[in-house]
């Protein structure tokens, strides 16, 4: 708090009075600095406090971010190993599928063919018999024709 000085009124004890009150204003100002430079040192390290606060918390931040990261790709990692095994797996049901219906294609084919063979066999069979005994009437026609053109 400063003090007002006296107008100058009555010489020597205005002037002393002047003389303490500019005194006490001097150490008042000292005070005054002294309060303010200690206001600004404490408000100076409460933000350096602040300061060391939110980098710390940045680098909680940042190391709960890297663990949670790596979890995510631990996770990550775990689905896509279980997804491809069921892609494989599915693969190699399909390519088992695959291969039972085609081996049942095959053996309905092999079947089929045989039965063809059979029935090609069975009528080339037929006439040959067919053919061998129209041979055997011809021949025998023949023979009567040789006989009879003999009695002639």
């Amino acid at each position: 708090m400063v003090l007002p000085l006296l107008p100058a009124v009555a010489g020597g004890a205005v002037m002393a009075w002047n003389g303490i009150v500019n005194a006490f204003n001097g150490a008042s100002g000292r005070t005054m600095q002294k309060n303010l430079e200690g206001q600004r040192l404490a408000h100076q390290k409460e933000l350096q406090e602040k300061q060391k606060v939110a980098q710390l918390q940045n680098e909680y931040m940042r190391t709960m971010s890297q663990i949670k990261l790596q979890q995510n790709n631990q996770a990550f990692q775990r689905d896509l190993q279980r997804n491809n095994q069921e892609f494989q797996a599915e693969i190699e049901y399909q390519r088992l599928t695959a291969q039972a219906k085609l081996q049942q294609n095959n053996q309905a084919f092999q079947r089929d063919l045989e039965s063809q063979r059979f029935a090609h066999q069975k009528e080339l069979q037929e006439k040959q018999i067919s053919a061998q005994f129209d041979l055997e009437t011809y021949r025998q026609e023949f023979q009567a024709k040789i006989v009879e053109y003999q009695c002639q």
